[in-house]
């Protein structure tokens, strides 16, 4: 966004991604009991993932076993969490770290030893860009309402809407709680919204499974739903005046990323007296609960 000055966002979460995990289990869970013999284990003794069918297309977690797919669900939530707490567009060396260490402790979590493949690998480290364009599906809603954005095939209307564009882009307006006159940055509402639909709208999402990532609330995760606000979902999408689909973009939106979490770190550092960042991420995770 290079209207910002320095002042001195398919896959599904919640009961939807897991159903999706679950997909192919009934009807398969008993179809096949296999020994396991020496040759499906590795050196370390983990034995290998099992598939009950094969892959046509897309690998999809439904082509491996149940206990596969139990695992699946603790590391692709574990995974996505880290995206979410510490940076949410890793270098691809760095998401396949995160997914391996996320199999790790699925396996523990489920108490069963299997090894991982370059398939399973894959599947956990596709949530990189499913995070966003989930993220994105659930805020624009909250960007229409909370901002006031109006579909309407009227000049008048569709003038206000790029004006509004205009004032919440220009110096990271959209970040306070009044835009004018400007007061309560990182106030507004629509970042507590966007984070309890986002992470904490049932017992199965992010925020409520993986509190080690949440408590408080992560400084990247405020980035992360700003970042979705202001250019994928939404906000930039009404900048001709009517709302126009801007498909996902990872060189664009990353520098617009970090962008917000430089200025929230410098934020953090201006105000690190009146310890008004560590206030504000405790209250987006206590009222997210």
């Amino acid at each position: 966004m290079g209207r910002t000055r320095d002042f001195d966002a398919g896959d599904v979460s919640g009961s939807d991604r897991d159903a999706s995990l679950d997909n192919g289990e009934h009807g398969q869970k008993h179809a096949r009991t296999s020994v396991v013999s020496s040759h499906d284990q590795d050196p370390d003794g983990l034995r290998h993932p099992q598939k009950i069918r094969a892959t046509t297309g897309r690998v999809a977690a439904k082509d491996y076993e149940v206990a596969v797919r139990e695992i699946l669900k603790v590391a692709i939530g574990r995974f996505r969490s880290r995206l979410t707490a510490e940076n949410a567009y890793p270098d691809r060396i760095e998401q396949v770290k995160w997914a391996k260490e996320a199999w790790a402790e699925g396996c523990k979590v489920c108490d069963t030893q299997i090894n991982f493949n370059n398939e399973i690998i894959q599947l956990i480290t596709n949530r990189t860009w499913h995070l966003t364009s989930e993220l994105k599906t659930k805020i624009r809603p909250l960007t229409e309402a909370i901002y006031g954005f109006e579909s309407s095939t009227k000049r008048a209307v569709q003038a206000n809407n790029r004006k509004l564009v205009e004032d919440l882009v220009e110096d990271f307006g959209l970040c306070y709680r009044n835009n004018i006159p400007r007061s309560g940055l990182y106030e507004n509402k629509i970042i507590q919204k966007a984070i309890n639909i986002s992470f904490y709208k049932n017992k199965r999402d992010e925020g409520v499974l993986y509190p080690e990532y949440f408590q408080p609330f992560p400084m990247a995760g405020v980035a992360l739903i700003l970042m979705v606000v202001s250019v994928e979902a939404c906000i930039d999408e009404w900048s001709s005046g009517d709302r126009n689909d801007i498909p996902f973009n990872e060189p664009t939106f990353r520098p617009v990323y970090q962008n917000h979490l430089n200025q929230l770190r410098k934020f953090a550092a201006l105000t690190k007296d009146h310890e008004i960042m560590p206030k504000l991420l405790s209250h987006l995770d206590n009222n997210g609960r």
